[in-house]
């Protein structure tokens, strides 16, 4: 969930009118911050306030290279169906509950003798499809770790735009579902035998499923043709397979929600194509 709010701030990046007295350039810079309420891990019934920076660069056709979205290449961004690699960074879990962008919150002791999820990277293979306000998507992941897991993920968006008396809102809105194999579920819920006597938890051993599926917005504001405000929410039920675990069950909630806050400023002018 975090890097899915997260990488959602990439949006802002795209939606302003390009100023006629800017020196045009090939690449765009993006730089921000701002703050994410999320749960402490994926599951978790309490949340934490964390600072969000937000760092992205494209050439606004083939090239994106983002804070969380890592390198992505799309292959004929020209076309209304189109293709892409990218390669990813995948965010850890530490057992202690700590994480080094937390602002506000005392984290979790619920993963106390369970194991850290070890931070990795992720290739991904994309596509996306627009249809007028509509955009379907369609991603795989395989996230290299000491047992390579794999992820799909499905979605369906639709985008546009809603007068005010000032700048109009740019609106997104969509559902998304994920789902992963055996290895990807068991590092999100997994309780093997030794574990479970050190955090207290039954064992456990999800079997592959779905991660979740829910619903996810993003409003943009924009201040000017370079300034932009971003929120974004996210509201996902966790599949049976996380929801049943001996974790989810007893410390957590299968129902997950998140909501961002971010400033965005974009360096630069894309030339014409």
């Amino acid at each position: 969930m975090l890097c899915g709010l997260l990488g959602s701030i990439v949006i802002a990046g795209q939606t302003h009118a390009h100023d006629q007295h800017d020196v045009a350039s090939d690449w765009v810079f993006t730089v921000g911050a701002g703050v994410l309420a999320t749960p402490n891990y994926t599951g978790d019934d309490s949340s934490q306030l964390l600072l969000a920076p937000s760092v992205r660069a494209t050439d606004d056709a083939h090239w994106t290279i983002g804070f969380l979205e890592g390198v992505q290449y799309t292959i004929n961004p020209e076309q209304d169906w189109q293709w892409g690699l990218a390669l990813a960074p995948s965010l850890g879990r530490d057992a202690d509950g700590d994480s080094p962008l937390r602002i506000v919150g005392d984290g979790t002791d619920d993963l106390n003798g369970l194991a850290d999820t070890e931070a990795a990277v992720a290739a991904r293979v994309f596509t996306r499809y627009e249809v007028g306000a509509w955009t379907l998507n369609a991603q795989l992941q395989q996230t290299f770790t000491r047992e390579t897991q794999n992820l799909v993920s499905l979605g369906v968006r639709r985008s546009g735009r809603i007068r005010t008396p000032g700048p109009p809102l740019i609106v997104s809105a969509g559902v998304r579902l994920r789902a992963g194999d055996q290895a990807t579920l068991e590092s999100l819920v997994g309780v093997i035998d030794e574990q479970a006597t050190s955090s207290g938890l039954a064992s456990y051993r999800p079997d592959k499923g779905v991660i979740a599926v829910g619903l996810n917005s993003t409003v943009i504001l924009p201040l000017s043709r370079k300034l932009s405000v971003l929120s974004t929410l996210s509201v996902e039920r966790l599949g049976d397979e996380l929801a049943d675990s001996s974790l989810i069950d007893t410390r957590g909630n299968a129902v997950q929600a998140s909501v961002g806050f971010f400033i965005n400023y974009q360096l630069g002018t894309p030339k014409s194509r």
